[in-house]
């Protein structure tokens, strides 16, 4: 659990020992006569309260000023001070050693000898006990004659993938062959076929034909000729200039509002393009260019005079320098690919075409009878092709069949070799010696005894360096980097921790909050932090030092005549300063005949409204970064009396 606490300091008291006044009186009220003896008797009240304050009684302070059954008094004020303020946070976490090894034996045994007791300190190698046992050397024996024989059977099962792999070698050699032989055939089909389809014209794209060239059926047309010209014109596109003030607001994709005058109509496009040309306004402005694109309704046509305009993030329009015209998406020539007579003519101008359409046709030379002989090797070819493929399907099987072998074979080996490492280790507890350095934390073992296999007899725990686990929210973890220090206490005992790993991926979900585990490490040489103890941590998050600060009873919100929420400090002043503010107050004039208290105080009281600039803050008080000085005497409430209001 993790919580944020701020505390402050100041550099002089932290409230006077008597309200504030105005120097400069306050301007006279209707009634002021009648009143003066009543505020003689406010002004001893204030007195006996501050006198409270000193003696203890700040509780029954506050509720005195701020019970809301009485009416408002005399203004209480202070200066603005120098003092800093810290925020830090804190919560808490689990320790435990940062290493432990736990010796376990593997088979029965006796035990010969024992040179460790529980509460001993060890080293890494030093011997901890002697055992015998007979029945651990024979599974020793026999895990490695198993290991052995599936060894064998690994290396003969790979001599027969070798041997299949061989053949599906030289099966897929033939299968090469036969296909270079089929390609090299298709492209003396494709390049006889590719000779007759270009005397086919057709339209590479659905648009519509602008351009005619005048032809008469039987006319002998050469390669290269261009018949007639293809746009697209089922995408206009629509080149704009805008502002550079306007760079980071319009992107590729964005929707997009384009109007036509000459149609009186509105289209929806989007951003095409983005090109980040310099044109220059008649003004010297600097403009970029944006491409934009929308579907055609069928009534529109190139070198139309249009414009578009576009919605900002914030919600205003962006509107371009000037209006551009309408163009196609496409503009192509059509031209012929190879000569020959024409026979077939179906180009007419401003005609609408489907990509792949045809538009024209040459008369073909005599070539059918070279594309059907071609055609009867290339069958014949693709015949050996699959005869070839056959072989190697048949070898490949082969090849997995025999893999499949060595597989199983590899598999009893691994078995094999972690039955020998078993029990090897097992041999090996017979003289067990320490993993790690440490304390032995338990021994179950004595002399003469005899143990048996699966009992954990020995567990040392190196708890020099201590680990200590807690998490951070996601309003502080950003304030902890690996190396920094974070504060510890366990039942008055005070450690420093080091910031080892910040686990971001290991993120838990809360109630309207994400915390992150964090490690940290604690030496522990004196052996004083316990495995499973819970300390305390904190950290510092920020601090404001030598920083001008008020009570946070002083700062309050209004609305300035925009509508923006600004934070304010009423301080008082001889006069009525040229730069006050307008802000929206509430009306608290009717608040005496409701029984209400009031807020803040009135210009004829001699106090003025100041916008400031906050920083840190805390429940007692508020760092003042502009607006104030200090020194300057700032209004932070009203005592109360019994009474009318004044």
């Amino acid at each position: 659990m993790t919580q944020t606490t701020q505390e402050t300091t100041s550099a002089a008291a932290a409230a006077p020992s008597t309200p504030s006044t105005p120097s400069t009186p306050p301007k006279p009220r209707p009634g002021a006569g009648r009143r003066r003896m009543k505020k003689i008797l406010k002004t001893v009240i204030v007195l006996l309260v501050i006198a409270g304050i000193l003696g203890g009684g700040g509780v029954a302070l506050y509720r005195f000023l701020n019970t809301s059954e009485e009416t408002v008094g005399e203004i209480y004020a202070v200066p603005a001070e120098i003092g800093s303020i810290t925020s830090s946070a804190s919560g808490s976490g689990s320790a435990r050693s940062r290493e432990s090894a736990a010796i376990t034996l593997s088979a029965n045994g006796t035990v010969q000898e024992l040179f460790v007791t529980a509460g001993q300190m060890v080293t890494a190698g030093q011997q901890l006990y002697t055992m015998t046992s007979p029945a651990a050397l024979e599974v020793v024996t026999a895990a490695q004659m198993t290991l052995d024989r599936a060894r064998d059977n690994v290396a003969k099962a790979q001599e027969q993938v070798a041997k299949a792999q061989e053949r599906v070698a030289d099966a897929q050699k033939q299968v090469n062959t036969a296909q270079d032989h089929v390609a090299r055939l298709q492209g003396e089909l494709d390049k006889l076929r590719g000779s007759m389809d270009e005397l086919i014209v057709t339209a590479p794209y659905a648009g519509k034909i602008t351009e005619v060239t005048d032809l008469q059926l039987g006319a002998r047309l050469s390669s290269g000729t261009q018949v007639a010209t293809l746009v697209n014109d089922r995408t206009l596109l629509l080149s704009l200039y805008f502002s550079y003030a306007y760079e980071g607001s319009i992107y590729i994709g964005q929707p997009a509002t384009v109007t036509v005058p000459a149609v009186m109509g509105s289209y929806t496009g989007k951003v095409e393009k983005i090109n980040k040309v310099s044109f220059i306004t008649e003004e010297g402005g600097i403009c970029f260019e944006a491409v934009i694109s929308f579907p055609n309704p069928g009534t529109l046509t190139a070198g139309m005079a249009a414009s578009a305009t576009m919605t900002a993030a914030g919600g205003g329009d962006i509107y371009p320098y000037k209006d551009g015209a309408l163009s196609y998406s496409d503009v192509r020539a059509i031209v012929l690919k190879a000569g020959g007579s024409l026979v077939r003519n179906d180009l007419l101008k401003y005609a609408d075409v489907a990509a792949g359409q045809v538009l024209m046709e040459l008369g073909p030379e005599e070539k059918d009878e070279l594309i059907e002989a071609k055609q009867k090797e290339i069958d014949a070819a693709r015949e050996s092709v699959a005869s070839a493929q056959e072989g190697v399907k048949s070898a490949q099987e082969g090849v997995d069949t025999a893999q499949e072998g060595v597989t199983t074979a590899q598999e009893a080996v691994t078995k094999a070799e972690e039955e020998l490492a078993k029990a090897e280790e097992g041999l090996t507890q017979l003289n067990a010696v320490a993993p790690i350095d440490g304390t032995v934390i338990t021994c179950t073992l004595t002399e003469g005894q005899e143990a048996k296999g699966g009992e954990t007899v020995i567990i040392i725990s190196n708890n020099t360096t201590m680990l200590v686990e807690i998490t951070v929210d996601d309003k502080n973890i950003s304030f902890l980097h690996p190396g920094d220090t974070v504060d510890l206490n366990w039942n008055g005992s005070v450690y420093q921790g080091v910031v080892t790993a910040i686990n971001m991926g290991g993120a838990q979900q809360g109630t309207g909050m994400t915390r992150y585990p964090v490690t940290l490490s604690v030496e522990n040489y004196d052996g004083s932090l316990m495995d499973g103890a819970w300390l305390q941590y904190s950290f510092i998050t920020s601090q404001s030092d030598e920083c001008v600060t008020v009570p946070s009873g002083a700062v309050r919100y209004f609305s300035d005549a925009d509508g923006n929420r600004v934070s304010v400090v009423f301080v008082q002043r001889e006069e009525r300063p040229d730069n006050v503010p307008e802000l929206q107050l509430p009306d608290e004039s009717q608040f005496a005949s409701q029984g209400q208290k009031r807020t803040y105080p009135t210009e004829d009281e001699g106090y003025y409204p100041v916008i400031v600039e906050t920083g840190l803050g805390n429940t007692q008080s508020v760092e003042i970064k502009s607006g104030i000085e200090v020194g300057d005497t700032v209004f932070v409430n009203f005592t109360v009396e019994n009474g009318s209001w004044g």
